[in-house]
């Protein structure tokens, strides 16, 4: 009978010490290499209107769109913070209305449809205040007017790579209209249009 016990403790203990050794190997063995990445998949709510016209379409209509395009003010991932994008830096002027963009220089549209500059946000701006649907294309006619001739006067462009927006009324807060973070002033490119078709003007 004590031989029988002494056994099976000595079996008890050679299984405990096999259980941590394996513990131990698969703690310390060495990671597998990761899987190259070969589909990025996007994952957003049902859509209830669809269109490739951003400024016809809501917020929620253009959540597939915005990993592919640029806004003029950035979101920093990680920190929330506003980060260049489009736009290189911009400034408010003391009366909150007037603001000062300069753009980043040397940014192509695709299918070699020319430079991103200045008349492309006038043309933006025009489009979502004139005919938009989208979530802000109340506060945009509250900040730019609602005819294609306001707008030109609320949007000057002094040169290819700087806008001022000459509010209608004051906006400290324009940083965000024009941002990832709002999500309506998806840049389309002037005269794109008359290239590819009208489906093709949102870049």
């Amino acid at each position: 009978m004590q031989r029988f016990l002494w056994r099976g403790s000595v079996a008890g203990v050679l299984f405990v010490m096999g259980l941590v050794v394996t513990i131990v190997w698969v703690c310390t063995a060495a990671p597998a290499h990761a899987a190259k990445l070969e589909r990025l998949r996007i994952a957003v709510a049902p859509l209830g209107w669809d269109t490739n016209f951003t400024w016809l379409g809501p917020r929620s209509s253009n959540l597939d769109k915005r990993p592919a395009l640029e806004f003029l003010v950035g979101i920093d991932r990680h920190t929330g913070a506003y980060i260049p994008e489009l736009a290189e830096k911009w400034e408010m002027a003391p009366d909150g209305k007037t603001w000062t963009i300069t753009l980043r220089q040397g940014v192509k549209f695709h299918d070699n449809c020319g430079e991103f500059t200045a008349k492309d946000v006038v043309h933006t701006i025009s489009q979502i205040v004139g005919e938009g649907l989208a979530t802000d294309s109340g506060l945009f006619r509250t900040l730019f007017g609602t005819t294609e001739e306001e707008v030109r006067k609320s949007v000057q462009t002094p040169d290819d790579y700087t806008v001022v927006f000459k509010l209608l009324r004051p906006e400290l807060n324009l940083d965000f209209v024009v941002s990832a973070q709002a999500g309506n002033l998806l840049i389309h490119r002037k005269g794109q249009g008359d290239k590819e078709g009208l489906a093709e003007t949102q870049k």
